[in-house]
């Protein structure tokens, strides 16, 4: 199984920044996925900046920084996100999404 809907690359400039970063897995007849994400190699928790949003269908990962919040990003720095999602026949993994910073 693969995934229909990879998470994409994206460009933080400045101002209030909201990035959204999606994937979807192929349906599975009588199978639900449970969706996970990774920046790097560790798992991502829901804080001030970052708000992941799940169902068995689909899932989306919300990054929103205001400026006060771009230390969040050192200029020229990469941040890498990917999805996992889960279900009884095993794990698949997303292809990685990219955060660039901007000037």
């Amino acid at each position: 199984y693969e995934f229909t809907v990879q998470p994409s690359n994206a460009v933080v400039i400045g101002g209030v920044i909201d990035v959204i970063i999606n994937c979807q897995a192929q349906a599975m007849p009588g199978f639900t996925w449970t969706y996970n994400w990774l920046q790097g190699n560790q798992r991502v928790h829901n804080n001030s900046q970052i708000r992941m949003h799940l169902n068995h269908l689909t899932s989306a990962l919300n990054i929103r920084l205001r400026a006060p919040d771009l230390s969040f990003f050192s200029q020229g720095e990469v941040n890498s996100y990917r999805c996992l999602a889960s279900n009884a026949n095993g794990t698949i993994i997303s292809k990685t999404a990219r955060l660039f910073s901007g000037s």
